[in-house]
């Protein structure tokens, strides 16, 4: 049997028993930067990228690469670029991407609250990206730390953003510090 959806992390959380051993998981991310060389036809720079040290004159090349899958990111607009090949068009892709979390995050809540909260994160969460952030009053709102750390768990177990706290460990296995304030990472670069 095969299961797919953004819902199955949530209704596995209520699942009472497992068959171990027997299941596989498999995630879709966003392209990385060396399938995105791949995906552009730029099988060249990708065998520059993987001899170390990097030539210099690669590196360059390798930057302005780089700069332009930041820009973009790994998600279906990637798909748009390579056909059209002008960044001025990739806007409505974007909002349409950005629009469709926006509107399907609800699926991902029990009540009005969590509702509120979730689309609230939504709207503000971009202004704070990689930034690290505190959950009391987050985005100048009035919601408690809980609340708004209940829900951005929810969105990082729905893996539209990521919560990284921060470490201080030097050696294997390193250890997050969950007592300190997480950065605030998306799912995607674009």
């Amino acid at each position: 049997m095969i299961s797919a959806g953004s819902l199955l992390e949530f209704a596995m959380q209520k699942v009472q028993s497992f068959p171990v051993g027997r299941v596989e998981f498999l995630y879709l991310h966003p392209l990385n930067f060396q399938e995105y060389l791949e995906a552009t036809d730029k099988q060249n720079l990708l065998e520059y990228l993987q001899l170390v040290p990097i030539k210099p004159v690669a590196h360059k090349l390798l930057m302005d690469v780089f700069h332009r899958y930041a820009i973009i990111g790994g998600m279906p607009v990637i798909k748009v670029d390579i056909q059209q090949k002008n960044l001025s068009d990739l806007p409505r892709t974007y909002e349409s991407i950005w629009g469709t979390y926006k509107n399907d995050v609800e699926k991902y809540t029990s009540n009005e609250t969590e509702r509120k909260i979730i689309k609230h994160l939504m709207d503000t969460a971009p202004l704070y990206v990689d930034e690290r952030v505190k959950f009391q009053g987050f985005g100048n709102s009035n919601y408690r730390s809980r609340e708004v750390g209940e829900a951005f768990r929810t969105l990082d177990d729905a893996k539209i953003i990521r919560l990284i706290y921060p470490t201080t460990d030097l050696k294997p296995p390193l250890k997050s510090d969950l007592k300190k304030s997480p950065r605030l990472q998306f799912l995607d670069t674009g």
